[in-house]
């Protein structure tokens, strides 16, 4: 597979960061792989979360700054992989 789509509601905290996540992991293995995120109830354009980023840097995980997007503009778009994430509780 060479396109992921990782998918939650808002596309603020945990999408954007297992993007992030995988990208920086896979990029020595798979470096043509490309990896977007989006959310089914997206906050368009609203950044990540302060504490996602928090985390993510904590942990030497390279973000580049941008705002959420909704799902809808990934159907059609020929992702192989695309993966949910929900919130355990």
């Amino acid at each position: 597979f060479n396109n992921i789509l990782v998918i939650c509601i808002g596309n603020i905290c945990r999408s954007p960061s297992a993007e992030y996540m995988l990208r920086q992991k896979l990029a020595e293995v798979k470096p043509n792989i490309t990896i977007h995120s989006a959310g089914l109830g997206a906050l368009v354009d609203k950044g990540i979360d302060d504490t996602a980023a928090a985390l993510l840097s904590e942990h030497g995980i390279e973000r580049r700054a941008n705002g959420a997007n909704t799902a809808v503009h990934h159907v059609g778009r020929g992702d192989d992989v695309a993966a949910g994430l929900r919130l355990h509780q």
